[in-house]
């Protein structure tokens, strides 16, 4: 969100994830700008000059806060990672660097 606290859209892939399927999602900043990667697919943006200064106190994942939407993420995430830290596991073990809002399922493959 900008100083304004509207939420602007800075880029869209234009790719389906909602299609059963599972899809690999990676943010980097680099500097200026970020790099947005979905299967493979990569795209740089240029980082507004509000967001030059990033102070980030909240990271939500899988989902927009309301008022804006309340339609949110249904499905699985695996490997769920930011600055190194693996945030799926940190939450099996209920650390307190994650807030998990929702009930979840932890379900280990058989194989």
């Amino acid at each position: 969100r900008t100083s304004s606290s509207e939420p602007r859209r800075l880029s869209s892939l234009g790719s389906l994830l909602d299609d059963q399927h599972w899809h690999h999602l990676a943010v980097e900043r680099r500097s200026a700008h970020l790099n947005l990667t979905v299967d493979k697919h990569t795209e740089r943006i240029q980082i507004p000059a509000e967001f030059s200064h990033w102070h980030i106190q909240q990271l939500i994942v899988g989902a927009i806060q309301y008022p804006v939407s309340k339609r949110n993420f249904h499905g699985c995430l695996e490997n769920l990672m930011y600055n190194d830290l693996k945030l799926i596991e940190l939450a099996k073990h209920e650390d307190h660097k994650v807030t998990v809002m929702v009930r979840p399922i932890f379900l280990f493959p058989l194989w």
